[in-house]
């Protein structure tokens, strides 16, 4: 939402000026009235309602004698509300979220790939679930897997050969299409590993087409970063 949200003292006039019955006279007094202090602090306030568009103002003599509402000033409360409500929801989904990412991936590419780009995410200080570090001593592992993936922001799925057919990767990944598909939120990120789109298409149709990364294209640096952009765009929204 493009809103700007004003400080404390200058929503306060904005709402006075809303309020008045007559907004060009209640400025003009406001101001004759005020010392010269005062009349400092009014002006950088005035500015900044005018650089935002939501007043314009005529001065004579150096005072304000005319001022116009524009539609920005008059329904500055609704659109503060609703800006207000945005934020409450977006904490709220980031209070669920207790990871910025689940990596999804059959155990036997650890070792050559998926241990690498674990470490290049945990650079750039990304919350990462992992389950050979996430998972503790005597924790239900699939309790603990669900809850992953139902409180990760974006699930990365390194797709390979050694990824079709597995019980708990399939179920992985279709659990993160259901909630994709029922928020309408962004949240599958695809890596293909050593595989081709066709053979993607082939195994997983749902999948394909989301846009997918290719291990072989891009290094392990470069896919944090990518991710890194996604999460920040994800938190600005």
């Amino acid at each position: 939402m493009n809103f700007y949200k004003l400080p404390s003292n200058s929503e306060q006039l904005l709402s006075e000026l809303v309020d008045a019955e007559n907004p060009s006279k209640y400025l003009y007094n406001k101001y004759k009235n005020a010392n010269s202090k005062e009349q400092e602090i009014l002006r950088g306030i005035i500015n900044e309602l005018s650089e935002n568009g939501f007043i314009n103002v005529i001065d004579a003599d150096g005072c304000p004698v005319r001022v116009n509402l524009n539609n920005s000033a008059i329904t500055y409360q609704e659109q503060l509300a609703e800006y207000e409500n945005e934020r409450n929801n977006h904490h709220r989904r980031r209070d669920v979220a207790l990871y910025d990412v689940f990596i999804s991936h059959a155990n036997t590419d650890k070792i050559d790939y998926v241990n690498e780009l674990k470490q290049s995410l945990n650079k750039l200080g990304i919350e990462i679930f992992y389950d050979k570090d996430t998972l503790e001593w005597g924790d239900k592992w699939k309790d603990k897997i669900l809850e992953g993936v139902a409180k990760a922001e974006f699930a990365i799925i390194v797709i390979s050969e050694n990824f079709f057919d597995r019980e708990w990767t399939e179920k992985e990944l279709n659990e993160f299409l259901s909630r994709q598909n029922a928020n309408g939120q962004k949240i599958i990120l695809p890596i293909l590993h050593n595989i081709t789109t066709a053979q993607l298409k082939e195994k997983y149709p749902d999948v394909a087409d989301i846009h997918a990364l290719s291990s072989s294209k891009h290094s392990c640096d470069e896919i944090a970063l990518k991710f890194a952009e996604q999460l920040i765009k994800r938190l600005k929204a």
